[in-house]
């Protein structure tokens, strides 16, 4: 992405469209506002210093939620699947700035290889939220992964 539409993504993240440069350095008709240190956005990764002061609390109710959606994604993971049930507390990391999951902690579940983990790591980390005030938050939810049954022999057997 060029520095041009970089900046126009600032200025419309920031409420900002007035005095922004348009796309391919065209000069705008209207003069760009004057800045005062009161008004003056700071950048915070995807945010602003204003937006994020406009941001509202964690809603625990839309995380539970959330965290729902991916413990069933979680469930389909099949590499971390075997022939017993396993369970463990998990700590979920939402990131209020980001608007997402940004970590899963997965240190309960021993004996599972490397790839079901990181499936398991996935569907949480696909999962969205609004964004909110406060930066971090770890919250602690019980993760369930059912037990599979082992495969049927693909060769029926024989009677004597």
């Amino acid at each position: 992405m060029g520095t041009t539409n970089q900046i126009l993504l600032v200025c419309l993240a920031a409420g900002l469209a007035m005095g922004c440069p348009k796309k391919g350095n065209q000069p705008t008709s209207e003069p760009a506002p004057t800045a005062t240190a009161t008004t003056t956005p700071t950048v915070v990764g995807h945010a602003t210093a204003m937006a994020l002061a406009d941001l509202g609390d964690f809603d625990q109710k839309m995380a539970d939620d959330i965290v729902k959606r991916a413990i069933r994604n979680a469930q389909g993971c099949t590499a971390a699947l075997d022939k017993t049930a396993k369970s463990a507390e998990v700590g979920v990391v939402f990131d209020g700035e980001k608007g997402r999951i940004t970590d899963v902690a997965l240190d309960g579940f021993s004996g599972i290889s490397e790839q079901g983990l990181q499936c398991i790591r996935n569907a949480f980390t696909a999962e969205v939220l609004p964004p909110f005030a406060g930066g971090k938050k770890t919250v602690k939810y019980t993760l369930e992964l059912p037990a599979v049954a082992p495969a049927a022999s693909a060769k029926p057997e024989k009677k004597p």
